[in-house]
């Protein structure tokens, strides 16, 4: 607003010059018509003075060569008659004066002709001036009045941009101009922002307060929802602190007592060594892992990858039953997990499913000979006639009390 407040103060001033200009200058070419019209009447005067002159020249030069004849007539007729001679010497004289003063004021006219020649030369060079200057004028007041015009469309542009714009008068907008030039360029770049705020709200919607109130509404709406959403997630952050504490303690807890365990159970399973768990990262509990570390009697600790198969596998059933001791579990299945184990370490897994089985129910699925007589129970499959299985079950329990009392009796 500034900027075009400042232009049209310039372009008023453009045209305040070029009113003053072009006033000069119509003014110029009144005097220069004014000169003309005096010069065009000199120049006539002058021609008729000329024409006079040489009428006047013409006359006399006629009245010259008629006394000329008339001397020579007169000389002749003195020939003629002397008696005469004496009085047409006199006229003679007369006539030679005449002459004389005739030709005198033909040499004077002469001279005044050649005079106003002059005249008239210096007159129709001035005048050929003037013409110029008067062509010269007319075009300069030409070039100023256009001008005069592209500035007053220009004037009336920039107070229609002024008035549709920024609804202001020219008045109300030279009013708004009292700001110093040091913050010209300050209000010139929030013009700049105002406008592209204008630019980017577009149209005027006459539905803008419903539409808004509306929005309000479903803002407001919105807002309470995140507010809430920001409420439980905040709690719910709290809650999943707390459970990864405790999830943090009961790991840990477990983790100590299971590793006891194992460091018990392991000797007693392999006749001797030692073994222990070890946490990949003690720091972050929830993500750490777990490393298990053996040393078979006669062998070095170990990582369980560096173990052979049948240490493995009974390194693995140890830590089961750790497991089971630390947080018995109401039954259990166990596919031939002992299948790699020797008859000595197989004895030994028996053994631990008796002591283990008062809480713990284990189904074990087995073809080893020294499992099946740790077992309660033995079910089987059996095919008697070709084609057709018949399911069989042994209670091992209860051979051993008839095969008792048999022996008692016997004795």
């Amino acid at each position: 607003m500034q900027d075009t407040q400042a232009q049209i103060d310039r372009t008023k001033a453009e045209q305040s010059r070029a009113e003053a200009s072009a006033a000069e200058v119509q003014s110029r070419v009144n005097d220069l018509q004014t000169q003309l019209a005096v010069l065009k009447s000199k120049a006539a005067t002058t021609k008729t003075q000329l024409a006079q002159w040489q009428d006047q020249v013409q006359s006399s030069t006629q009245a010259v060569a008629q006394l000329q004849t008339r001397i020579a007539k007169i000389q002749k007729a003195a020939e003629e008659s002397a008696m005469d001679k004496q009085t047409r010497t006199q006229t003679i004289a007369q006539l030679k004066a005449s002459t004389t003063a005739l030709r005198a004021e033909q040499d004077h006219l002469t001279k005044e002709k050649a005079a106003n020649r002059g005249k008239l030369s210096g007159v129709s060079a001035e005048i050929t001036t003037t013409y110029t200057q008067q062509h010269t004028a007319m075009a300069q007041a030409e070039q100023q009045s256009a001008s005069l015009s592209r500035i007053k469309v220009n004037l009336d542009n920039r107070l229609s941009t002024l008035a549709e714009t920024y609804q202001l008068t020219y008045e109300a907008a030279l009013k708004a101009t009292d700001s110093k030039p040091a913050e010209l360029p300050q209000l010139k770049s929030q013009l700049k922002l105002l406008k592209r705020g204008l630019d980017e709200l577009g149209p005027v919607n006459p539905n803008a307060i419903t539409e808004y109130e509306n929005v309000k509404d479903r803002f407001d709406f919105l807002t309470k929802q995140q507010d809430d959403l920001i409420s439980a997630k905040t709690q719910l952050e709290a809650t999943m602190g707390e459970l990864d504490e405790e999830v943090k303690t009961r790991f840990k807890d477990m983790y100590d007592a299971t590793n006891a365990a194992f460091e018990t159970i392991f000797p007693q399973m392999f006749g001797g060594g030692e073994a222990h768990l070890t946490l990949t990262d003690p720091d972050d509990l929830l993500n750490t892992g777990i490393e298990i570390s053996a040393q078979p009697p006669g062998k070095k600790l170990t990582r369980l990858s560096l173990l052979s198969g049948g240490e493995r596998a009974l390194t693995a059933i140890v830590l089961l039953f750790a497991i089971l001791k630390v947080r018995p579990v109401p039954f259990s299945i166990l596919d031939e997990v002992e299948a790699s184990l020797d008859d000595v370490n197989v004895d030994r897994f028996g053994r631990f499913l008796r002591d283990y089985s008062s809480d713990t129910q284990f189904i074990v699925i087995t073809h080893r000979r020294g499992t099946m007589l740790a077992a309660n129970m033995l079910y089987g499959v059996t095919m008697q006639e070709s084609g057709v299985s018949k399911m069989v079950a042994v209670s091992l329990d209860q051979v051993q009390d008839d095969e008792t009392k048999a022996k008692e009796t016997t004795k």
